[in-house]
């Protein structure tokens, strides 16, 4: 046969093709035995075949990847809603008068002397009221804490850069008159001229003010609004603010 020899061993025949025939078992058993032969080769070579198929060409060269589509939108995605947010939320007013105030008065004159001005002396008061009570009123529901009384006396100070309007400029200090009726540590601001202080201060005639190189800082500020009539400068300030009265303590 052109196949291959035929053998006889074992009482099997066996073709060159790999397929046996086995004499000894039944025709249905034979072509059992052979259709199970067949389909191991049938899932061999399938086998082969998809191991042949990863992706490469026959000359091993990896396929390409397919282009991607990298073109933009026509119409991009764009929010046209206009947010306009509600307040639903309620304010309370609280009640803003305070439930103590203070008034701060301060008054003073300088009396200048010389030609041109080489001298000043004068005076200067610091009141405070509370809650508008005056004991001088015969209201004493609120003692007027602080009254306080300064003698002034003040030297020519070089004109100042920081207050070209000043006309003339003194250094002045402040001492506390041995009969006023409070000192200063009664009152309530923190600005007042403590017994021995200099301030350096100038006249300015054209805003009607004397300012205050504040604390020696070059900052000169509008301190006391003030008018000149022939020598004398008469000055004042005044103010209200809130302030807190502490409970008075009670007797153990």
């Amino acid at each position: 046969m052109s196949h291959g020899a035929i053998s006889h061993r074992a009482g099997r025949i066996t073709h060159g093709g790999g397929l046996g025939i086995d004499i000894g078992v039944t025709l249905e058993e034979n072509l059992h035995r052979g259709t199970h032969a067949l389909g191991e080769k049938i899932l061999l070579v399938l086998g082969m075949a998809l191991l042949g198929c990863d992706g490469a060409t026959e000359t091993g060269t990896p396929t390409p990847d397919l282009p991607t589509d990298t073109a933009e939108t026509d119409v991009p995605w764009v929010d046209t809603g206009v947010f306009r947010p509600d307040n639903t939320g309620t304010v309370a007013l609280g009640n803003d008068v305070p439930a103590n105030t203070v008034i701060l008065e301060q008054s003073g004159v300088w009396m200048l002397s010389g030609n041109p001005y080489d001298a000043l002396i004068g005076s200067f008061q610091a009141r405070e009221l509370i809650n508008g009570n005056d004991p001088g009123t015969g209201d004493t529901a609120q003692q007027l804490d602080c009254n306080v009384s300064y003698s002034l006396q003040g030297t020519p100070a070089p004109p100042p850069t920081g207050c070209p309007s000043c006309g003339h400029v003194w250094d002045i200090q402040f001492t506390v008159d041995a009969d006023s009726i409070t000192d200063t540590s009664l009152c309530n601001d923190p600005d007042l001229p403590q017994d021995g202080d200099t301030w350096r201060m100038g006249y300015a005639g054209a805003a009607g003010t004397i300012h205050f190189n504040f604390y020696g800082s070059g900052v000169w500020v509008p301190w006391w609004g003030a008018a000149q009539s022939g020598d004398t400068v008469i000055f004042e300030w005044t103010r209200e603010l809130a302030i807190d009265i502490p409970a008075p303590e009670e007797d153990q």
